[in-house]
């Protein structure tokens, strides 16, 4: 039936989403953790990971995940740091002029007024991405002290960002 998936495969495609989205692992490193096991023949390898990459790239594609790990590369901090390095510009080229002559033009003035409100605003919400950085950061906590902990925080943590997403 389509669209089911197995206990170990969704918990595969837990952790996949994981290193792919925090960890930035390519397509074939995820296949090659969680497909391939010790102790196989050479051919069983192939065929696991052949098999793994398949689920994986499948995955990535159905589940968003190559946005999910863009919209986090930009976080509120560097957007924070862009608008105050813009201020910084306006402030600077105001302050080269003559002294006669450094006060902000309307335009200046306006553009430094709309900077300054959209920085405000940015540092009193939280945005998706910073709630998916703290949980990824949480989740790696979990992983050092008690892996099944974290599979299963896992599940629980993408319910929680779909509801977020969501509201």
């Amino acid at each position: 039936m389509a669209g089911r998936i197995s206990a170990a495969n969704a918990r595969r495609r837990d952790m996949a989403k994981i290193l792919f989205v925090q960890g930035y692992q390519s397509v074939d490193e995820i296949a090659e953790k969680l497909f391939v096991e010790d102790g196989q023949t050479d051919s069983a390898r192939a065929k696991a990971k052949r098999r793994g990459r398949d689920l994986v790239g499948r995955w990535i594609k159905e589940g968003g995940w190559e946005e999910l790990r863009t919209s986090l590369a930009v976080t509120r901090d560097s957007n924070l740091k862009n608008l105050y390095q813009q201020i910084s510009t306006i402030t600077n080229n105001i302050a080269q002029r003559d002294p006669s002559e450094r006060v902000a033009t309307p335009e200046e003035a306006d553009m430094l007024a709309k900077l300054a409100d959209i920085i405000s605003k940015l540092e009193k919400e939280i945005g998706i991405s910073e709630i998916v950085n703290t949980g990824m950061q949480f989740i790696d906590w979990i992983k050092a002290h008690d892996m099944g902990a974290a599979k299963e925080v896992c599940g629980y943590w993408d319910e929680f960002l779909k509801f977020k997403m969501c509201s």
